[in-house]
């Protein structure tokens, strides 16, 4: 049977290129709105953004155990050719996701009637969290309820396509936001009402067009099976709780540290952690595209051309983190000061939370492209199993440093960085190993290595640029990393493996072709 899901080097580089860069236009905007929110609100106002967005991350755990499965068995049918399948999973699925949204509005609802109950809020600030919390409940009921049908991209692998309406959401978004927070009164409020608002038209329109590239998602009473029913929630039962890991690790210290310290240490927290939250997101992203291919290998038993995808994803997303982090970390207290100008002093930890928990990527990056290989393989029970409990452990640990030992937003920081280091190591890179049948000596020469050289080499440069040269505004820092920038890409350039520079050739040539015939 014709394998349905194309698996192209060239394809997973150029969507991956095309994720990046909305991501990186993201983040631009993310940059300048923490700027101008923290110089402009009350530290109280500021700190309700992480702490409400850490609420709304637990609201789809519910739905994750119906929809978790989604992605993986369509993809799964659909690179097998099968469509009438395709059309059985979205037709039983259907109803209990819609079922499962109406039920998470209700959820927000009531829990929004009572949130000062559970939260430390200040008085003022009550109606604006209330109508936020909604707001963004609202938000993620409508993602749960079209799941399957936006998943067209995705399987087809068109996410350069899916790229380009997420620019021009995320222009939307950028001209609601700016709208708003100039020409009335500076609030936070209007992050979400932007945010959630053009989530809204994003949703709209890829849902018209996935259903497009796919006909075959679509309902069809007649098409519901019970036997679809039990594969997807078994695999999402344990997503979920890979779910519940995840949820841990990004939105448990907010919520602790709203109540067992300070709306300053909140945000403090939140500003540092937004790099390292944001760079292992681009990352993500940018790896993600893997996905569909990496499924379809492991459904058409190409066992060899996994194992190379896992080496090949983790090579590349340590090129990436450790290119972006180690400056950053070097950095830290120069970076914050121009960012945050007469702020710096007042939430001057949040370099160090930043630097903590970058720090921290070096254990984990090597191992990064183990869920997608897990997700492939549908053997999500030991990937989450094993997160959870490191994910626990973390939020015992900063239960107590942050409730007992009252060391705010760095304990909560320094907490993550321990258990990563301790954990990773011993818990989950043997499960990458075992789940591509790879061996640790080709691992370490095939991905870990080469991941590595380009920082050993450039981080001697950084250093002694950071100890030499002035670094007090955007153009001062730009000069003094510079030189560590240009070492760190001629390394990279070395340690290319043959089949990287190939891709490149290939992706370079694609791009050379399209703008030769415009």
């Amino acid at each position: 049977m014709a394998v349905g899901v194309e698996i192209s080097k060239r394809i997973l580089l150029i969507n991956s290129m095309s994720t990046v860069l909305r991501r990186i236009l993201s983040l631009s905007v993310l940059f300048w709105m923490h700027q101008h929110l923290i110089r402009r609100i009350p530290i109280e106002e500021y700190a309700l953004l992480p702490v409400l967005m850490s609420i709304v991350a637990f609201t789809p755990l519910l739905s994750n155990v119906l929809a978790g499965g989604l992605g993986r068995y369509l993809t799964e049918a659909y690179a097998r050719g099968d469509e009438r399948r395709v059309t059985q999973i979205t037709s039983t699925m259907t109803p209990m996701l819609l079922g499962a949204a109406l039920l998470l509005v209700g959820l927000g609802y009531w829990f929004g009637l009572y949130i000062d109950r559970f939260l430390e809020i200040a008085p003022a600030q009550l109606e604006s969290a209330q109508q936020m919390l909604l707001a963004l409940v609202c938000g993620a009921a409508l993602r749960v309820a079209v799941a399957p049908y936006v998943l067209g991209f995705y399987i087809r692998q068109k996410l350069v396509q899916r790229d380009l309406i997420g620019f021009g959401v995320e222009l939307l978004r950028i001209a609601l936001l700016l709208f708003l927070l100039t020409q009335y009164e500076t609030r936070v409020l209007w992050v979400v009402v932007s945010s959630v608002a053009s989530g809204v038209v994003e949703v709209a329109i890829v849902f018209v067009l996935s259903r497009r590239l796919i006909p075959a998602l679509r309902f069809r009473l007649s098409e519901i099976r019970r036997e679809v029913i039990r594969p997807v929630l078994s695999f999402g039962s344990w997503t979920i709780v890979g779910q519940v890991a995840h949820v841990i690790r990004e939105m448990a210290d907010p919520l602790i540290l709203n109540r067992f310290a300070s709306a300053g240490d909140v945000a403090t927290f939140h500003l540092g952690a937004t790099i390292d939250r944001n760079l292992r997101r681009t990352v993500y992203s940018a790896t993600s595209v893997v996905q569909p291919a990496a499924t379809a290998l492991a459904a058409t038993d190409q066992d060899d051309r996994l194992r190379r995808v896992w080496f090949r994803t983790s090579r590349y997303s340590l090129w990436i983190m450790l290119g972006v982090a180690a400056p950053l970390i070097l950095f830290r207290d120069e970076f914050f000061r121009v960012y945050l100008r007469e702020q710096f002093e007042a939430n001057r930890n949040a370099s160090v939370v930043m630097a903590i928990l970058l720090a921290r990527l070096v254990v984990v990056f090597p191992n990064e492209a183990t869920g997608l290989v897990a997700h492939a393989r549908a053997a999500m029970r030991p990937l989450a199993v094993r997160s959870l409990v490191l994910e626990i452990a973390n939020l015992a640990l900063t239960l107590a440093l942050v409730g007992a030992f009252s060391m705010g937003s760095t304990g909560a920081a320094l907490s993550t960085c321990v258990v990563a280091f301790v954990g990773h190591p011993f818990v989950l890179w043997s499960l990458g190993l075992r789940l591509t049948g790879a061996r640790i000596g080709d691992w370490l020469r095939g991905a870990v290595l080469p991941g590595f050289v380009p920082a050993f080499v450039a981080v001697p440069v950084w250093t002694v640029s950071h100890m030499a040269l002035p670094s007090h505004s955007w153009l001062a820092l730009g000069i003094a990393a510079l030189p560590g920038a240009v070492v760190y890409a001629v390394a990279l350039w070395f340690s290319l493996r043959k089949e990287d520079r190939a891709d490149l050739t290939s992706v370079r040539q694609r791009f050379l072709s399209v703008f030769q015939r415009s």
